[in-house]
C-alpha cells in the first residue's frame, strides 16, 4: 500500500510537470494500492475553510465551490481513518521526534501508515 501525503495529492490535482512524474512513478507501480489518509483531507479543507473565513459572503463562493469539488475528488479515492489505532500509534510516537520538526499532521499520517503496513510518498 502506498499512501499519499497532502503534497502528492496536491500533485495530483494540477497539470503540470511534476503531476506527470508522479503518475508516472504511480503506474510503475501497478502492484500496490494508492490510498490517502483523513490528514491529507483535514489539511485540505483547512485551506479552503480559512479562505473562506478571510472573505465576505460573496466572495465566498468560489472557495465553497472548491471544497465540493475536493469532496468530490476525494469520493474516488479509499482515504484510511485516524482510528483508535492511529491516535495510539501518535502518541507514542511523538516524544521520539519531539525534537525535531516534524509536524502533527505528517506525524499522523505516518502512524497511519505504521498501523496500516503501508509505505507513504513523501518530499
Amino acid at each position: 500500500m502506498l499512501i499519499l501525503d497532502t503534497d502528492h495529492v496536491e500533485a495530483l490535482k494540477f497539470d503540470g510537470d511534476r503531476k506527470d512524474k508522479l503518475i508516472q512513478k504511480l503506474e510503475a507501480a501497478v502492484e500496490h494500492e494508492i490510498v490517502t489518509t483523513i490528514i491529507t483531507v483535514q489539511e485540505n479543507l483547512v485551506g479552503w475553510l480559512n479562505q473562506i473565513n478571510r472573505h465576505t459572503p460573496r466572495q465566498q463562493v468560489p472557495f465553497y465551490e472548491r471544497i465540493g469539488a475536493l469532496l468530490g475528488f476525494y469520493e474516488k479515492w479509499t482515504v484510511l481513518p485516524f482510528d483508535d489505532e492511529a491516535a495510539s500509534e501518535f502518541v507514542r510516537l511523538r516524544p521520539l521526534v519531539r525534537k525535531t520538526k516534524v509536524k502533527d499532521g505528517d506525524l499522523k499520517i505516518a502512524a497511519i501508515a505504521l498501523c496500516n503496513d503501508g509505505i507513504v510518498l513523501t518530499r
